[in-house]
């Protein structure tokens, strides 16, 4: 509170300029309506700044204490004396926002202003177009996966893309880049302006296939990075389809290969393919005019990949959009058919006599979705189910033959990167909204299938397994590491779900099962077979002795 020079408190001010909405509790009132010839003034009460701002520039002497103001309140009030520009948001107070709420502002925060900045809020995020998010292509992995296995989301060599840029644990690889595209523009004889305008136009678009804005990376920034990450893309899947090995340490050192591969195909780690797809025919020249940037990709990750890449993957989904090289990975793991389910159709306008009931809840039969059982290997074996390799490449091509009991399953390959990718494509159908679960539910399905190193070691023997991670127990510690966070819901209304479904009824039935249990407790080892004929040999020759004994019985007494 400000004081004369003689310890006195000020005399009050002048009538305000602007009245306030008129509140009989009001203090303020109080304040503005007392006369010369009234009691002692109360005492002063903390009020808005701007009041303290706009009585000092008037001429009439002090009638009320001064009250005391917050720094917004005076730069507001403060423009109308100086030459600063007017704050970019100035509303009037509107007294029937604040009248009508029944909420109260945070403390020292006026209610009026409070509700009008809660507003601008709701109508900045009603912005978001649908357009706009249907545009993300790559993202952060989701917190509820990266908890479980941090590393595998995280680069450990190169750094591809805006996420990860400027890591000091990736910046050896840094120079590798520059060196790669120096090597392109002489190899092919381009000039950089070329490379340079033919990535510029597409820098907006480039950032719009992000989940993220980076407001610190400026377009030229963006551009650069993006012109040294496509060029060593693309450098380094030439080389290795021209076979180069003496020429270039990347490729000399296998382990360097390897990691290289597997960064590359980590959800964060991505750019998009079609800018790729732009410079592509600037480097590769005319040696590659027959080969498309899906072919020499597929190549490069042939030994990374879970699946079986075959000749006819480079020639299948030609036409289908490619977003980056996970999504190409996970486009050739699944069949060509398998889709996301169409949406279903809209219902039916109601009647007009309805239109007045209340809303109703259609619940569906949940009962198969609850009482779902994944039965492992050891179980469906002793339930009399058969396995059999599928010649497929496809990992979610999995029949089942319901006749024959046969269950079908596409071979899949085991490594160090297995582990990698599937956690990367699952992050990655999660994020995306146009993405089905169909490598999600795969791997619900082989976790459901493999619970002890003898469920691997059974499916190694019909060849559907091939593992090079040292022993089954850790194929089996694998799988049940990857679902340690995934749900079985990510199975409902897939193909897997239905498979389920189908074995469910199979292991019901009691002859298959009586069957198997003949199998696996006498008929183990082919000797047992033999030794079951032999018996069954000795008891019709047994048979026939003793019938012809009878007829030659009655024969002779006849």
């Amino acid at each position: 509170m400000e004081v004369n020079n003689d310890g006195s408190p000020p005399q009050p001010e002048g009538p305000k300029t602007s009245p306030e909405p008129s509140k009989p509790t009001s203090p303020e009132h109080e304040l503005t309506s007392s006369s010369t010839s009234s009691p002692p003034p109360k005492p002063p009460r903390p009020t808005s700044p701007e009041h303290k701002l706009n009585h000092s520039s008037t001429s009439s002497p002090p009638s009320e204490p001064p009250i005391p103001a917050s720094p917004e309140s005076e730069l507001a009030s403060s423009s109308t004396s100086s030459p600063l520009p007017e704050p970019p948001r100035h509303t009037p107070p509107r007294p029937d926002l604040a009248s009508s709420s029944n909420t109260a502002p945070p403390e020292g925060c006026d209610q009026n202003d409070w509700v009008i900045s809660i507003k601008e809020r709701l109508d900045q995020f009603s912005q978001l177009d649908k357009e706009v998010w249907s545009r993300y292509s790559i993202f952060r992995a989701p917190s509820n996966l990266r908890k479980m296995e941090p590393e595998a989301y995280t680069p450990q060599f190169i750094s591809i893309g805006p996420f990860h840029r400027g890591d000091p644990n990736l910046r050896l690889m840094e120079s590798h880049k520059w060196r790669f595209l120096r090597r392109s523009l002489d190899r092919t004889g381009q000039d950089l302006d070329v490379y340079i305008g033919t990535i510029s136009p597409h820098v907006a678009e480039t950032r719009g296939c992000y989940a993220q804005i980076f407001a610190r990376i400026s377009n030229q920034e963006f551009l650069e990075m993006m012109l040294l990450d496509s060029c060593f893309i693309l450098e380094l899947l030439i080389g290795v389809a021209e076979g180069r090995r003496n020429d270039d340490p990347l490729f000399v050192v296998r382990a360097v290969l390897l990691e290289i591969r597997r960064d590359m195909l980590l959800l964060e780690n991505q750019i998009p393919f079609f800018i790729l797809e732009k410079l592509f025919p600037h480097i590769a020249g005319s040696d590659f005019k027959d080969y498309s940037l899906s072919q020499l990709a597929l190549f490069f990750f042939n030994w990374t990949v879970p699946g079986s890449i075959t000749k006819s993957w480079a020639h299948d989904r030609v036409n289908e959009k490619v977003l980056h090289f996970l999504h190409l990975i996970r486009q050739r793991l699944i069949p060509l058919q398998y889709k996301r389910p169409p949406p279903p159709p809209p219902p039916p306008p109601p009647p007009p006599s309805s239109l007045t009931s209340k809303p109703r809840l259609n619940f569906i039969d949940t009962y198969k979705h609850k009482h779902l059982r994944m039965r492992c290997v050891s179980m469906l074996v002793d339930s009399g189910v058969k396995f059999s390799k599928r010649k497929s490449s496809r990992l979610t091509d999995i029949e089942f033959n319901f006749k024959r009991g046969i269950l079908e399953i596409p071979p899949l390959v085991v490594n160090d990167s297995t582990k990698s990718i599937f956690l990367n494509l699952m992050a990655f159908e999660q994020c995306h909204p146009k993405c089905s679960d169909a490598i999600s539910s795969y791997v619900v399905f082989m976790d459901g299938l493999i619970n002890t190193p003898g469920d691997v070691a059974h499916l190694q023997q019909r060849g559907i397994i091939n593992y090079h991670l040292g022993s089954e127990k850790a194929v089996a510690q694998l799988f049940n590491d990857l679902c340690r966070d995934i749900s079985i819901d990510y199975i409902y209304g897939s193909h897997v779900f239905t498979l389920c479904l189908k074995l469910n009824d199979y292991v019901s039935l009691k002859c298959p099962t009586l069957k198997a249990s003949l199998r696996r407790e006498h008929f183990r080892h082919p000797w047992s077979y033999i030794s079951f004929g032999a018996a069954v040999l000795i008891i019709v020759l047994t048979l026939t002795q003793a019938v012809y004994a009878i007829l030659a019985y009655h024969v002779h007494h006849s």
